[in-house]
């Protein structure tokens, strides 16, 4: 497999995997949030922050699991005992993935990445509108207002010098920034509050970047960016959200010791600010739900356990767990095969072998292997067009090319030999074959010609195979509703052996639009024992 499409497939397999994963994280947040209703609202946070990192790494683990990096033995894999041991008229194949998986293993990346590039683009526009507000004129907060700010920045503990700035496009509390935090407030504020009520709404600003919450915002803006495709994700970071307000919430009261001036202030804001949009890089002050913090500040109202968010989310984790389990990657991505042998069984003197093949995303390889008549034997082997040298990688690719089930006609496979020193030529006996090649094998063996004088069953003889078979494309690999994904022509003589006794078939056909193949020349010899 080509290191695009395996990358691709091991992207989509990831995100299957990451319903079920992602819906159990969210199940058992759900779990601790429920066991932690009593507790401080930051060790729910917290806990929220946790599960979300998890939801992260569970993806990129299964992706690194599940993605192998494209080998050059990894070409295909054809199962000739079912071809050789079939029963006349029946379907041969090589145990294709079904059309399907592939289109949706393929479509499934593309739209994830279509949908992270649309949440960066949202994000990279809060960004754009951060910057324009801090592009545009602001004044320092007053003197005696400064002094209070610097008094609860020590009651907090925050180390670092606070900017605080007042500005007329300014709607509502906001902070920014991490190693250099600036607290916006709008212009109006000064004059439309009480004292204690805008006290305390700093105080709360202050908690903020007491509490580093710039930099775990920028982490759930990367997970929502990510992880847009699961609802479990967007629960948990609409509850991560509540939970950071609330914690600083009590943070600012315990700063300022006056819970009922941050729940009027907050209703204030409600009440004058007009309804807009945050940018979600921002840590605004009316952001969480003003409902529930005005009642947790004014009751330290304890939230009740909600269990069926928890039920729900257990369920959906099964049921994806069912379908991403059933959906496997494609078995290979060869789409172009060639097979030209001047003789059939073993490499003798004065023959040759010749293999091109093509794969999804990547050079056209070809290898040549010849024996002259002192028993000589030479071989190339170029990608591209390039000359290459014949390494351990090219051998093995080799080997996937013509290691097969050492079956014949008994439909007995033996075990394979063992593979050839890194420096020795392979021991080629037979041509490979691709999926198309071995059904118009099952369909000559069923040719009623061939079986009036083989009989029934008909077996191919693997090793008398002399000739060409070029096939393209693949069956496994049918995207966008192409109607004919594959194609071939082939020249070539076999033998076939049945309870009749043998015969030598001289074909020459290709592939016809809507899938077979048709035959332009059909002969069948007898063959004597």
């Amino acid at each position: 497999m080509n290191l695009q499409f395996s990358l691709a497939s091991a992207l989509a397999q990831a995100l299957l995997h990451s319903i079920w994963q992602l819906a159990l994280i969210g199940g058992l947040a759900s779990l601790g949030f429920n066991a932690l209703s009593g507790a401080p609202a930051k060790a729910r946070h917290t806990l929220g922050m946790a599960c979300l990192l998890a939801m992260l790494l569970a993806p990129v683990a299964t992706f690194v699991l599940c993605w192998q990096p494209p080998a050059p033995g990894a070409a295909t894999h054809v199962d000739w005992q079912g071809a050789s041991g079939a029963e006349p008229g029946a379907a041969v194949t090589a145990a294709p993935v079904p059309p399907w998986r592939d289109w949706l293993l393929v479509a499934l990346s593309q739209a994830w990445l279509i949908g992270v590039a649309a949440m960066t683009l949202r994000q990279f526009g809060g960004w754009r509108l951060l910057r324009r507000i801090e592009a545009q004129p602001f004044v320092q907060l007053p003197g005696p207002w400064r002094a209070r700010v610097d008094a609860l920045t020590a009651a907090l503990g925050i180390g670092r010098r606070v900017s605080v700035r007042l500005a007329q496009h300014v709607v509502s509390p906001f902070t920014t920034h991490a190693l250099r935090p600036v607290i916006w407030l709008p212009l109006a504020l000064l004059t439309r509050l009480p004292a204690d009520q805008i006290e305390a709404l700093l105080a709360h600003e202050l908690a903020h970047i007491r509490r580093l919450d710039w930099c775990w915002n920028a982490l759930q803006c990367a997970a929502e960016g990510l992880l847009f495709h699961h609802p479990a994700m967007w629960w948990l970071s609409r509850r991560i959200r509540e939970e950071r307000e609330h914690a600083c919430d009590d943070l600012a009261v315990s700063a300022c010791g006056d819970a009922v001036a941050l729940a009027e202030a907050l209703a204030g804001l409600q009440r004058s600010a007009p309804r807009h949009e945050s940018p979600v890089l921002v840590l605004a002050a009316e952001g969480g739900g003003l409902l529930k913090r005005v009642e947790h500040l004014l009751a330290g109202r304890r939230r009740p356990a909600n269990w069926r968010a928890t039920a729900l989310l257990a369920f959906a984790a099964c049921c994806a767990a069912l379908v991403a389990l059933q959906v496997a990657p494609p078995a290979h991505l060869l789409t172009n095969l060639t097979v030209d042998a001047s003789s059939s069984g073993e490499l003798t003197p004065g023959h040759h072998r010749e293999y091109t093949a093509s794969y999804l995303g990547e050079k056209q390889r070809h290898y040549e292997i010849r024996m002259d008549a002192q028993g000589r034997v030479e071989e190339s082997y170029s990608e591209g067009g390039e000359h290459r040298p014949i390494d351990a990688g090219v051998r093995t690719w080799l080997g996937s090319m013509v290691a097969m089930n050492e079956s014949g006609g008994s439909g007995k496979p033996a075990a394979l030999p063992p593979p050839p020193a890194p420096d020795a030529p392979p021991r080629l006996q037979s041509a490979a074959m691709s999926d198309e090649s071995i059904r118009l094998m099952g369909a000559i063996g069923a040719d009623p010609r061939l079986l009036a004088v083989t009989g029934q069953p008909a077996r191919f003889d693997r090793t008398s195979f002399h000739g060409r078979i070029h096939t393209w494309g693949s069956r496994d690999f049918h995207l966008w509703g192409i109607d004919d994904p594959v194609g071939g022509e082939a020249t070539f003589t076999i033998a076939f052996e049945g309870p009749r006794g043998r015969a030598q078939v001289r074909y020459a056909g290709r592939t016809v639009k809507g899938g077979g193949w048709a035959a332009e020349s059909f002969e069948v010899l007898p063959l004597q024992d």
